[in-house]
C-alpha cells in the first residue's frame, strides 16, 4: 500500500531507524500480541524480525524458516 511505500522510503532515507523501529514497532507488536491471546486456534506468524523482538521465545513452538535466492524474491516481489 501507500502508506508501507511512505514508511519503506522514509526508512531508505533515515540513518536513525531505531528512532522509526521505536514509533512503529510497540503498536504493531501489541496488535500481533492481542491476536495471538486472543486465539485457540494454531497461529502462523510472519514477521521478519520475529529474532529480534523476542516473539519467538514468548509464543512459538515451532520456528520454519523459508529461504528463496534473491532473484525469485525479486520477482516475487514484482508479482505481487
Amino acid at each position: 500500500s501507500l502508506r508501507y511505500a511512505r514508511l519503506l522510503v522514509l526508512w531508505l532515507n533515515t540513518a536513525d531507524t531505531e528512532t522509526l523501529n521505536s514509533i512503529v514497532h510497540p503498536p504493531i507488536l501489541e496488535e500481533i500480541e492481542g491476536r495471538i491471546q486472543g486465539s485457540t486456534d494454531p497461529v502462523i506468524l510472519d514477521a521478519a524480525l520475529l529474532m529480534e523482538t523476542g516473539l519467538h521465545q514468548r509464543y512459538c513452538n515451532l520456528l520454519v524458516f523459508v529461504d528463496a535466492p534473491p532473484a525469485r524474491r525479486l520477482r516475487r516481489a514484482r508479482e505481487e
